[in-house]
């Protein structure tokens, strides 16, 4: 059996009245939205309760498109990169760093 990620299940949880229909009537979307943004939830890793409507809007397409699989987080393609220029990185390492011997000067004094 193959592993599902837990924050999935949570989501499919939310997505419940949504997920398990075949066909919606017109504004019927906009209605369960506005009912299940309206609810709180105990949401894993979280100490927020509640849920917008359009990241449940979100949720629903992404489950439509891919199943549960596409519930689960992304890891992000730049992640642990800096999006700051290398120049502007050593800028600012060598403004830091010149602080730091200032502060530790006057300490001394």
């Amino acid at each position: 059996m193959k592993n599902i990620h837990p924050l999935a299940l949570f989501r499919l949880s939310v997505l419940g009245p949504l997920a398990s229909r075949k066909k919606l009537e017109r504004g019927e979307l906009k209605s369960l939205l506005s009912d299940l943004a309206s609810r709180h939830y105990d949401i894993p890793d979280s100490q927020r309760t509640q849920i917008t409507e359009a990241t449940i809007e979100r949720w629903y397409y992404q489950y439509r498109k891919g199943g549960i699989d596409a519930l689960a987080p992304k890891t992000r393609s730049d992640q642990n990169q800096s999006k700051l220029p290398s120049s502007i990185q050593e800028a600012i390492l060598k403004a830091k760093k010149e602080r730091d011997r200032c502060v530790s000067a006057k300490n001394t004094q």
